[in-house]
């Protein structure tokens, strides 16, 4: 199984485009589907969702974790040079499909923000080789 992932982010009215592709594995557990795969840095990211959250889980030192809930604020933890980060991602779009994931969200210092850090338009798709 591959695993692509397609992000638009956008800072400051500049967008920059991200694209990989990527073996990954996918198991469904309870009400949840898992896609593991490693990134071109070797790192084993592990996405969690179903219908209503996502979860990226991003196993280097340190950790990074992110949430996404669908028409909501989550918790996201970054790490950044003075350490983890905690952060806010307000999710603004999420639609599941059979093979695929779309989300459209901004990431907040803090859930009262009116300012944005960035916003971002993530695809995940996963299809057989």
């Amino acid at each position: 199984m591959k695993v692509e992932i397609r992000n638009k982010i956008l800072v400051d009215g500049q967008a920059e485009l991200f694209h990989e592709v990527h073996a990954a594995q996918m198991r469904d557990k309870g009400d949840y589907t898992y896609l593991i795969y490693h990134n071109e840095e070797q790192e084993k990211v592990v996405l969690k969702f179903n219908a209503q959250e996502l979860t990226m889980t991003r196993f280097a030192s340190p950790q990074t974790v992110m949430r996404f809930q669908v028409d909501d604020l989550a918790l996201a933890r970054i790490p950044s040079p003075l350490g983890n980060q905690g952060l806010v991602t307000r999710t603004k779009q999420f639609v599941l499909g059979q093979n695929d994931l779309f989300l459209a969200y901004d990431l907040l210092p803090f859930a009262e923000a009116k300012e944005v850090f960035a916003s971002y338009e993530l695809t995940i798709k996963w299809f057989e080789k």
